[in-house]
């Protein structure tokens, strides 16, 4: 490999991290670094399969679901903070069985200005980390949609949550489950402009509720994963109907506020179909590279252990 890939040498971190970096760069939001074991429940999400996704706590106790929109910044609902400032985000992989990557402590908590507790409209908070995320192959950013989205189909949505037999506290017992969604006209809900409504697919069972303030309403586009909205209040039924904040309505208000700390995040970037078969050749001979390189220093590292001793 010689002096041609000496720019991809890792300087910190695990193995893996100058390839999870690499392809957050190259390949942006909402994808998957790794491949996901296909489970066999339908519903139940596998470890790893949401890596934008975190669990926000209150002195160590699951209060909501976070969706990661950049290294400096994770979207929720405004009212799962009502009263609530130390926040932490549990990121990294949200197994139960096991604790999480890491536990970054919450900066900042940015309700929107027009939010109301008792109607919850404008249900939806920015949060800003102490410190940036370090994305790793389980810690990815999601997209979010513009006012000037692409032209592309937003297709296969869920809500994604832990579910709750019990009406108790959530999260760190059960795996995370998905159930799949769509939209529903009329809205049995009282919504506005800025909120839609959905409800399950005929057929989808599973225990539990999904219908906590925050949980993710996420859609696939362009082989992405999309966030089109957070779940602001949930129905009487465990399957719905949801009443959930359209994430296309507050892009402009997530890029301003954000652009002020200086750490602006971004939306849903140029659509892989306009991507050269070129791109694609070039992003797996350097993801390839960077792999050959990666074994090559282990196997430096080894072999200097072996003579140093």
């Amino acid at each position: 490999m010689g002096k041609k890939c000496k720019h991809l040498r890792q300087s910190r971190g695990g193995p893996d991290d100058g390839l999870a970096h690499l392809f957050h760069k190259v390949a942006g939001c909402g994808r998957q670094a790794s491949l996901v074991p296909t489970n066999s429940a339908q519903d139940v999400a596998a470890v790893g399969e949401f890596p934008w996704l975190v669990s926000l706590q209150n002195q160590g106790s699951h209060v909501a679901l976070g969706s990661i929109l950049s290294q400096d910044w994770i979207l929720s609902a405004a009212s799962s903070f009502h009263h609530r400032t130390q926040i932490s985000a549990l990121a990294g992989r949200l197994d139960p069985k096991g604790p999480g990557e890491s536990l970054v402590p919450i900066q900042t908590i940015i309700s929107h200005e027009a939010f109301d507790e008792i109607t919850l409209v404008h249900n939806i908070a920015l949060l800003k980390t102490s410190t940036p995320l370090h994305f790793s192959m389980t810690l990815q950013p999601v997209c979010f949609p513009t006012p000037d989205f692409p032209g592309v189909t937003l297709k296969k949505c869920f809500v994604v949550g832990w579910p709750d037999p019990r009406g108790g506290e959530l999260g760190g017992v059960d795996p995370l489950r998905r159930l799949s969604v769509e939209d529903v006209d009329p809205c049995p809900l009282h919504r506005t402009v800025s909120t839609e409504c959905c409800s399950h697919r005929e057929g989808d069972q599973m225990p539990g509720c999904l219908g906590s303030a925050g949980n993710p309403v996420l859609c696939e586009a362009e082989g992405r994963r999309v966030l089109k909205g957070l779940l602001s209040e949930g129905g009487t039924r465990c399957y719905g109907p949801f009443l959930y904040s359209r994430l296309i309505y507050y892009s402009d208000w997530i890029m301003a506020t954000t652009a002020k700390w200086r750490a602006p995040a971004s939306p849903f970037p140029v659509p892989l179909s306009t991507w050269h078969p070129a791109d694609a050749q070039w992003l797996h001979l350097v993801i390839h590279a960077t792999v050959l390189q990666q074994l090559e220093n282990k196997s430096e590292t080894e072999s200097s252990n072996t003579n140093f001793k």
